[in-house]
């Protein structure tokens, strides 16, 4: 997949990484941080303009935030139960309910960046609850702001190093996602024991 990016970018250059950060915040399986990176790379030795590089990964992201939001007003249930119903997505549909119910606007903008796996289906959940649009779209904007610039400034900064640094900011946003999930899941396990009276020896 990595090496598909490696060849797009530079054939469809700046409109490339519009569209892959666009569908990559709709939950397509795109390495669109990794597209980030090698963007930033490619301006730190000329080929691309790196205020371009910014510019079209945020709009290619703040756009796939909104069709998301938008897709979550319009057949946001539908879309949640028919995602619900596929064992591979349903753990991180449920954990991304409790971390939107719990932290609103704060989930939106913490799933763009830190815990990003989760940031597609919680852009469909705050459409479908409904949460506040101008909530949804500062928080949305403020957390691309911070992916964005992250990724791009990296690729920038070490142009000779991409693979390493993909790969390890790639490994750390699951191993952060999947953290969260346990911890979630133990508070929960917690509030059922504690309400069902069984003491834990």
């Amino acid at each position: 997949m990595s090496d598909w990016v490696l060849g797009l970018l530079p054939q469809y250059g700046i409109l490339a990484l519009f569209c892959l950060t666009f569908g990559s915040c709709l939950g397509i399986p795109i390495p669109s941080s990794f597209a980030l990176l090698l963007a930033g790379s490619f301006a730190a030795v000329g080929d691309f303009d790196l205020i371009a590089v910014l510019s079209a990964g945020l709009s290619g992201a703040i756009a796939g935030d909104q069709a998301g939001y938008f897709l979550g007003r319009w057949k946001g249930r539908a879309v949640l139960q028919y995602a619900s119903a596929r064992p591979w997505l349903k753990t991180q549909i449920r954990e991304a309910t409790g971390f939107s119910a719990r932290r609103g606007v704060w989930a939106v903008f913490f799933s763009r960046w830190l815990v990003s796996p989760l940031g597609p289906a919680i852009n469909l959940l705050s459409g479908s609850l409904p949460m506040v649009w101008w909530g949804f779209a500062l928080a949305s904007m403020a957390g691309e702001l911070v992916w964005i610039g992250m990724y791009a400034g990296l690729g920038y900064a070490f142009n000779t190093q991409i693979q390493l640094i993909g790969d390890l900011l790639g490994n750390m946003a699951w191993l952060l996602a999947a953290l969260l999930i346990m911890i979630l899941l133990g508070r929960r396990i917690l509030r059922h024991v504690n309400h069902s009276g069984v003491k834990i020896p």
